[in-house]
Formats: structure tokens, sequence, C-alpha cells
């Protein structure tokens, strides 16, 4: 990443791969996969205040300017979110004119200004959601409606206020969303009637209310009829997937992924259309179509709020269950439920351990289907694993493997840091939901899930080896990792002390350069451990270096 995203903007030309490979190697120093900040302290932090002073351009110190409002703004809404927890009364938020932002029930399409026809200013905001998802797929990034909307929106946001006026608005919609021929009268009349109150500002919320009403406008009710028949569809296929002890305060529970006791539209799509292996009713488009399914959202969200209550959710949704006939699963669907509620046991029992342990209460050891108990010590060293094969031999196999996973996990929609991609790996080759893999499962989902038929016997054998260092026939999902990940850091030679030396030292001079002023080691640390564990992972160091310096590199 560049100086503006928070990295150091160190090229490749500057500081090689090899070197911070070599880097890494000396600081993971006993081999646990990741970096604590006393480790990296220790390695880092040489006399700073005799870095050289670095000037910056007028560029730069503006990337420099836009880190940092950014990072007060995350500093105040921490701090928010600490007063609420602890029951401190909220200041009311006041746009930048000092009026009072009053938050009340949500206005609904009559409320709002139409400067132009409604069918006309709909075409506008279909069109900016249009360039919007291929905008969003060039910054890499997936959303539901509302969070591809608040991206935008802080994409649009370009002093860090948590508002917009129409000056920024026009600009950023013309220059972010590349749309230089959206005409004047077309954004003026978006922005009449975004901009409710008529302030001259929109908030987050004013900017994503005003845009989901005239998408929701454009969607026809359903009339009881057409209600009362797709009701029924719903309800005999969730009966099917939810089956034995069925209730549909169970099926709000599974449709509400982000946990918030509300549902938007695109959970209760996706819940529609999911397999039900995957928590969802398994029914197509000829079956409900997307136009109805937007008729009952339309009847379903009566207040325009964007979201729905589970009281407005079972207001509709809960019929006579008991009398909804009976369904006959085949063999393949059965064991998709199976594997559902198998997922659904493990996600209980990994709550109710939180729980416990947030209780204060000991955790029980965790044991291996052989009745054998995990162990948790120190991380293992590559001297202690098994090798059944040539070093080199062997760790090509891991880095073919890590080759194939990231083509597959491309095809399965996802982006990780490699410990998590290796962890996702893991949950799709653990057919059973033990938490754990025998050798059976690992060969086989390693040619059905991952498409290598031609994979040896012994390569898979040898690999199986090195990984079950304890050699109980099961790994976990830690053993798994961990020993992947060994097998890639061996193979990263480690940096002599005058080439380490250097590499600090030219570290150092970026990291002061774009983190000046109260420039310390400590700061730069939290800004690279972007998951806040208190720990870095070689993902979490390397975009760093190689980020732009308003971007937290």
């Amino acid at each position: 990443a560049n100086g503006s995203q928070g990295g150091l903007s160190l090229k490749p030309h500057e500081v090689s791969l090899e070197a911070l490979q070599g880097l890494w190697r000396r600081l993971d120093a006993d081999c646990s996969g990741g970096v604590s900040i006393d480790e990296f302290m220790h390695f880092m932090r040489i006399e700073e205040a005799a870095l050289p002073e670095v000037e910056l351009t007028a560029d730069e110190k503006l990337q420099v300017e836009m880190r940092e409002a950014a990072e007060q703004q995350a500093r105040e809404a921490r701090e928010a979110a600490e007063r609420r927890l602890a029951g401190h009364a909220e200041p009311k938020q006041k746009y930048a004119t000092g009026r009072t932002i009053e938050h009340k029930r949500p206005t609904t399409h009559a409320e709002h200004r139409l400067l132009m026809p409604f069918e006309q200013l709909r075409a506008v905001v279909l069109r900016l959601q249009d360039q919007m998802m291929k905008v969003c797929a060039a910054w890499d990034t997936k959303g539901s409606m509302n969070k591809n909307w608040e991206l935008l929106f802080k994409r649009l946001d370009k002093d860090f206020s948590g508002r917009l006026d129409f000056v920024e608005f026009v600009k950023a919609v013309r220059e972010e969303l590349l749309l230089p021929d959206m005409k004047d009268t077309d954004l003026q009349a978006l922005w009449a009637y975004v901009d409710h109150d008529r302030s001259g500002e929109v908030t987050i919320a004013e900017f994503q209310h005003g845009l989901y009403l005239l998408i929701l406008e454009g969607w026809a009710p359903l009339m009881d009829e057409d209600l009362g028949n797709l009701i029924l569809t719903i309800n005999v296929a969730a009966k099917k997937w939810y089956h034995g002890h069925f209730s549909w305060y169970k099926v709000f529970r599974a449709i509400d992924t982000d946990e918030n006791d509300r549902l938007e539209f695109d959970e209760f799509e996706r819940v529609i259309r999911a397999n039900g292996s995957q928590g969802g009713l398994s029914l197509k488009p000829h079956e409900v179509s997307l136009e109805a399914l937007q008729g009952l959202w339309r009847r379903l969200d009566a207040d325009c709020s964007g979201g729905v209550s589970i009281d407005e959710f079972m207001h509709f949704m809960r019929i006579e269950e008991a009398a909804l006939p009976e369904v006959e699963l085949t063999a393949d669907e059965k064991l998709q439920v199976e594997m559902r509620e198998a997922a659904e046991q493990q996600a209980r029992e990994a709550r109710e351990a939180a729980e416990r342990r947030l209780a204060g209460h000991a955790e029980p050891k965790q044991k291996y289907a052989t009745g054998r108990t995990i162990e948790h010590k120190r991380p293992t060293t590559h001297a202690e694993h098994r090798l059944l094969m040539p070093f080199e031999q062997l760790r090509a196999v891991v880095l073919r493997l890590q080759d194939q996973m990231m083509k597959v996990c491309a095809a399965w929609d996802t982006k990780g840091s490699m410990n998590k991609n290796w962890e996702l790996l893991f949950k799709r080759l653990d057919k059973d939901f033990s938490g754990r893999l025998d050798f059976v499962e690992f060969v086989k989902a390693v040619r059905e899930e991952l498409l290598l038929p031609d994979m040896k016997d012994t390569d898979l054998q040898a690999l199986w080896a090195y990984v079950d260092h304890d050699r109980s026939g099961e790994v976990t999902i830690a053993e798994f990792q961990h020993g992947l990940y060994l097998l890639i850091l061996e193979g990263w030679a480690p940096l002599m002390d005058e080439d380490l030396g250097n590499l600090i030292l030219t570290i150092n001079v970026a990291a002061k350069k774009w983190y000046h002023g109260h420039f310390s080691w400590y700061k730069v640390f939290r800004a690279i451990d972007t998951d806040e564990n208190d720990r870095l992972e070689f993902d979490e160091f390397e975009r760093v270096i190689r980020a732009n310096g308003s971007q937290g590199g």
C-alpha cells in the first residue's frame, strides 16, 4: 500500500520480497506464525531520534493529513462507543452549521421533495447503483446494498466530517464514481430528495435512507392473495429444511447473519435462494420470482426503515406451522440438513465455550476422537517434525497446494491472509464438522475440493506425517495451519546481521517520513495490526511495507 493508505510506500526495488521474508524469519524466532509487540519492538526500535528528518512534498503532506484525520475520526468513534457501553448519554450530533441532527422515525417517500418525475429520479439512483457495483469491484469489495452505500459515502466524504455537502457530492460522483456526464439537474434533484431537512448537509444515515426509499418505492407491494400464496410457499420450504422443532424464530436467527436483530433485504433474499446445507430454503427464481420477493419486502418493511425487526417478520410469516404438509427429503437433502445441523451445534458449543471463558471458568481440555487430550504447548519448530522425503520436495507439495488454494478461493469469491485461507480450506476439507481431519478426509478432499486428482499418494503421506506432529492420526486446524506455515517459513533464508541493520534503517526512515511528529514503533505496530489481536502475521507486515502512507503503510 502507499503512504495515503497507512503504509510505508516501499517498492520491491527498495525492499525486496526476499529481504522481507528474511526479516520475518528473524522476527518470528519461535515459529508461532505471528509476532508479538515485544518481538516486533526488539528488532525495529533503534535510536529513533537519530533518524534523519525527511522533507515531505505538498502531496505527501496532504496524504498524511488525510490519514491523521481518519485516525482522529476512528478515535472519536471508539470513545463514543465506550461512553455508550458505560451508560453515559451521548451528546446530540450537530451539523457544521450548528443545527442539531434529530434522530426520529424513518421518513417515507411521500415526505421527500421531488424536483423531477419519480421514475426519472429513480433512474438516476439505479444508474449510480449500477456504477457503484462496478467501482466496488475495482475496490475489491463486495457487500450488501447498505454496506456498499456506506462504503461509497465514505469515499465521497473527503474531509472526514461524517457528512457531505452538495459540492462534495457533485465532485465525488463525477470523479470517484467516474460519471462526468451526469447532468447537474439530475444531481440537484437527487440532493433535494436526500437532504430531507434542507440542512445543506447529509449524514451517512440520511444518504443511505434517501437512496433506499427511491429503490423501495419502485417495488410494487404484493396483494393479499399473492402474499398468502408466497408465504405458504416459503413456509413449506422452511419446514422442509428446518424440520423437527420448526419455528420462524429459528429461521429469523439463521437469516440474520450479522446478528443485529434486524434483517436487510440482502439477507432475506440470500436465505431464500441459498442451498439448504448453507442455511437457505433453496427456492429458485422460477419458484419465487425476484419481483415477488421485492413485493413481500415492501409489505414487510412497512415503516420504510431499511430493515425488518423480528416482530415485523413474525407478523407476516407465522401462519399455522403445524398445519403445513410434511415434506419427504431425498438422501442428498437429508445429508445437507445433517451437515447444517452439525455446523450449528459446533457454533453453539463455540459460543458456550466463549461465555465460560468470559465468566472466568476453566475450559475443559479438547480431546481427539481417540480420547487423547490435545496439549496446548509452545509452537513446534521445523526440526521437530518428521520428514519422509527431502525438505525441498515436501515444500514444493505445499507450494502447489497453496497456489491451487488461491485459485479455488478465488472461485469461492474469498480473499484473505495466508492463515485465513488455510483455515477456510481446512473447514472445506472437514466434512464431518469435527474440527479435525483424519488422513482419509485429507486425501479425499485435496483431490476433490482442491481439484488435484494427480497428487501422488507418497506426497500426501509425507505431508500428513509432517503436519500430524504428535502422531494422533488426526490434526486440528491449528496443527494443520502450523505445519504448512513451518514448511513455507523454513524456505525463507534469515537475514544476516549487516543486511538486517540496513533493512531496519530503510524501514525506520520510511516510517518516520509517514508517521512524523510524535513517531514511535508502538504507533506503527498498532497501524499494522489490522485485526487488533496484538499480533502481526506476515501478510499484515508486508501490506504495511508496500501500502501508501495515507492508508496506514
